[in-house]
């Protein structure tokens, strides 16, 4: 069952990294490069998220992992990495989270004051989670860019 689970969630996360590669109109020879970034790494993010690791931290070793095949992709069709790390990291935008967290905001305008603490607290910790999530995107795709892919020198 776990295993149908990954592969359908392969799947999905492929076909919306692919979508948004359209989108964002990237060359058509990279939207099997983008599909399998954004299916592998988001597959990978939901294995370790069956394994009970948190969520930031499964974010983080999927966007590594995606970050690694942008590079592998980057050298093979010799276009930027950029193309396939970021429709690859798409579906895993925490919008949930996000969303979450607005909406404990906005309901913090019609609590009342025994109420009031603990939305104000809900709401903290959902923007806290989505900047930590975001953050590890961010780190997820720029480590593999900082370690091997390096400039020439000028001298």
């Amino acid at each position: 069952m776990l295993l149908f689970t990954i592969i359908e969630d392969a799947f999905w996360s492929a076909l919306v990294s692919v979508g948004f590669a359209i989108l964002f109109q990237a060359p058509r020879k990279t939207l099997f490069g983008c599909a399998v970034a954004g299916g592998f790494g988001h597959s990978v993010r939901r294995l370790f998220l069956f394994t009970g690791m948190a969520i930031e931290t499964a974010t983080f070793i999927g966007a590594l992992v995606i970050g690694f095949w942008a590079l592998y992709f980057s050298r093979r069709y010799k276009t930027p990495s950029t193309i396939f790390s970021i429709s690859g990291c798409i579906p895993m935008i925490p919008g949930l989270v996000a969303y979450g967290a607005i909406q404990s905001l906005i309901s913090l305008t019609h609590s009342t004051p025994d109420t009031g603490s603990l939305i104000l607290y809900e709401s903290v910790v959902g923007l806290i989670r989505t900047g930590l999530i975001l953050m590890a995107l961010t780190l997820g795709i720029l480590i593999p860019r900082l370690v091997f892919q390096r400039e020439k020198p000028v001298v």
